[in-house]
């Protein structure tokens, strides 16, 4: 895609490349800290100059999902304007450059059909992402010990897992389950060795 697009159809597609890295993280069990704006201060102002993010927690090497939430941004775009752009997903793009990885197109592809199962969780972040970018000066602030990039909160962990119904909160929740098990097998063996 080449066409020169407007400020707004640029905005939407980062509320749509964002959501897409946010929700693929949660379909995965990959931490997702939430969506930002990162920037570099100056003189106590948020520059016009920055790119909105989406820290994740997973580190090389990658797996197949790990893989699939970096192309997820570039999937999305695909699900809802037909295709993406190369310059703003060239970053997720160089992830695929490394020994053993699969086809980057391909695995676009791949994220755009999972997340078509996920459109209401896309929109309503994507929602949320629009509704606050206005207003991005007065968001939280977030920064990193030691470094001075800085990052306004647009969607918070807890947001994100809310909106996309992370299997992250499903895992976490199924842990107790298990142990509720144990501690009711445990229990029975106890009881069988009393009578």
């Amino acid at each position: 895609m080449t066409e020169k697009i407007s400020p707004q159809e640029h905005l939407n597609r980062a509320a749509v490349h964002e959501s897409g890295h946010a929700v693929m993280a949660c379909i995965n069990g990959i931490q997702c800290s939430g969506v930002f704006w990162e920037y570099e201060p100056i003189a106590g102002t948020v520059p016009r100059k920055g790119k909105f993010c989406t820290p994740v927690g997973n580190k090389p090497p990658w797996k197949t999902k790990d893989y699939l939430q970096i192309a997820a941004g570039a999937g999305a775009e695909k699900l809802f304007f037909g295709g993406y752009i190369p310059a703003t997903s060239e970053h997720d793009r160089q992830k695929f450059d490394a020994p053993g990885a699969p086809d980057w197109e391909e695995t676009v592809e791949e994220a755009k059909a999972i997340l078509a199962n996920k459109n209401d969780e896309l929109t309503a972040m994507a929602t949320l992402f629009l509704q606050r970018s206005p207003s991005i000066r007065s968001l939280p602030d977030r920064g990193m010990k030691g470094h001075s990039t800085r990052y306004k909160e647009l969607l918070s962990e807890d947001e994100v897992i809310q909106i996309a119904g992370s299997d992250r909160a499903a895992t976490r929740t199924s842990k107790p389950k298990k142990r509720n098990r144990e501690a009711k097998n445990s229990r029975a063996k106890h009881s069988r060795r009393k009578h």
